[in-house]
């Protein structure tokens, strides 16, 4: 969820609690702060994915405040703009658990060695998402399996997905 402050300035973005990595690992504001303090400001990497400083507004800072809670700052009140960017796959934390283990800051590797370490057939990269990548064939399928750690949960309490 997000609240806003009155003057537009802070963002307060509240993390689903209990969210995992489909290979069970706690999704919370490590992740985040990892994707924004050694991805998108580090000069070295960004832009990632079109992600740069600038994407979210000259001057936006961010802080965890605790494992869930993440206050970001901005320059100019309500940036509407930078607000959109995070909506369109811009603003895509990764599981920091496994981008570390090739990060220079963190393993001693190259910009280029991080960089190219998760080619588009990496298929152990865990996701957030309901379906979790195991076999691909470039230019002709991927076949997915259920995310057993999947955080959306149906009406009556089902883990979804599932099938029937």
């Amino acid at each position: 969820s997000w609240e806003g402050s009155q003057d537009g300035h802070t963002l307060t973005m509240k993390l689903v609690e209990g969210a995992k990595w489909s290979d069970g690992d706690p999704f919370d504001a490590d992740d985040v702060m990892f994707y924004w303090d050694d991805n998108v400001v580090d000069p070295n990497v960004s832009p990632l994915n079109g992600a740069t400083p600038e994407t979210f507004g000259e001057g936006t800072t961010l802080k965890a405040i605790d494992k869930h809670t993440i206050e970001w700052t901005f320059k100019d009140a309500f940036p509407r703009q930078h607000l959109y960017a995070m909506a369109y796959g811009t603003f895509c934390p990764g599981p920091s658990h496994i981008l570390k283990t090739k990060h220079p800051k963190y393993a001693g590797t190259t910009y280029d060695e991080y960089k190219n370490g998760f080619p588009p057939e990496y298929l152990n990269m865990p996701v957030m998402g309901a379906w979790v990548p195991v076999e691909y064939r470039s230019d002709d399928v991927i076949v997915l399996r259920r995310n057993p750690y999947y955080w959306k949960v149906d009406e009556d309490g089902n883990q979804l997905p599932y099938l029937n």
